[in-house]
């Protein structure tokens, strides 16, 4: 689609305007949409800001070893340090114990709860349904509801024999 204003540049920009419940659209290029004052360049990077921001060798360089490497990708923790990010998923399981408490600083949790690969999709759910009935189990063993706490370990066999 070109843009609706100079019909020349692709419209990479759309807008709706509500007045009064009229509805009007605009699909504009970036530079028309600059001219018309809707968008605003900046030269700020967000991206570079909070990698600066959340810097973890402020937080973990004394308990990090910086020869210890993941054995998957073969990042070392002084990569890490220098990058500010993982090389690949199996970093967090490697450098857990030593990232844990920042992780917990910066996203409030050490236990991804975000999106995961379509392909572990059941066995993470599964997973995660466990942990929750295993903590359920602990209550009522506590709270000596027995009954209760033999159809918890019965669901969790149950799940872990399927999985």
């Amino acid at each position: 689609m070109l843009c609706e204003k100079c019909g020349k540049n692709p419209a990479n920009f759309h807008y709706e305007q509500n007045i009064n419940g009229e509805i009007t659209v605009y699909n504009l290029c970036t530079k028309c949409a600059v001219e018309s004052g809707l968008y605003y360049k900046t030269d700020f990077n967000f991206s570079s800001f909070f990698q600066n921001f959340f810097k973890p060798d402020l937080f973990i360089k004394e308990t990090l070893n910086p020869q210890k490497s993941c054995p998957f990708c073969h990042m070392t923790a002084s990569q890490f340090l220098n990058l500010g990010k993982f090389g690949c998923g199996r970093c967090y399981d490697t450098f857990f114990d030593e990232v844990s408490s920042l992780l917990k600083r910066i996203h409030g949790s050490d236990t991804h709860v975000g999106a995961f690969p379509k392909e572990q999709e059941k066995h993470i759910m599964v997973k995660r349904k466990i942990d929750k009935l295993k903590e359920e189990l602990n209550e009522a063993i506590l709270k000596e509801n027995y009954e209760l706490a033999a159809k918890l370990r019965d669901e969790i066999k149950e799940l872990q024999n399927n999985e």
